[in-house]
């Protein structure tokens, strides 16, 4: 059985409503690539690190999901998984 990898690389900027850099991640704030053999479970811990960095939806840019390193949509703030970044049509997940 081959088992499938999920992964996202984080896309934080800095909120501009909050006077931060937008051209840079908020301050302490490291992008790191996430992983999982499970998109649930992606989706959990990619909201495990949102709350661990204070993380707004201001400051999310919609990175792109990757299930073996092949891009399968862009993950919204509220982990939905959209087709493209202008995030007008979900991906089935019950798919994944």
């Amino acid at each position: 059985m081959v088992r499938n990898l999920y992964s996202i690389r984080t896309e934080v900027c800095g909120n501009p409503d909050y006077g931060q850099d937008p051209s840079a991640p908020p301050y302490g704030v490291h992008n790191v690539i996430l992983s999982a053999f499970l998109f649930d479970l992606l989706q959990s811990i990619v909201r495990y690190w949102i709350d661990e960095n204070d993380i707004g939806g201001g400051n999310w840019m919609t990175p792109a999901v990757r299930r073996n390193g092949v891009v399968i949509g862009y993950m919204s703030y509220n982990g939905v998984l959209w087709k493209d970044q202008q995030l007008k049509e979900r991906v089935d997940i019950s798919s994944l």
